[in-house]
């Protein structure tokens, strides 16, 4: 399995955080995935909140 980390903002009109349970449920079968919701973002979370997506980054890569 591959680990992967999805990080989605909660207003992200581009890509809404439905779809990105729908994509995290279709990797399920092959991957062990994260999906953070990170509140106060929409689509570009990782300039919005970009301490946040850090952090989620780094306790992810120390993770595996």
């Amino acid at each position: 399995t591959l680990k992967v980390l999805m990080i989605t903002g909660e207003t992200d009109g581009i890509t809404s955080v439905a779809s990105a349970h729908v994509v995290a449920e279709w990797l399920k079968p092959v991957m062990d995935r994260e999906l953070i919701i990170v509140p106060n973002a929409s689509h570009m979370v990782m300039l919005e909140q970009p301490d946040v997506v850090n952090e989620e980054i780094d306790k992810f890569i120390t993770s595996t």
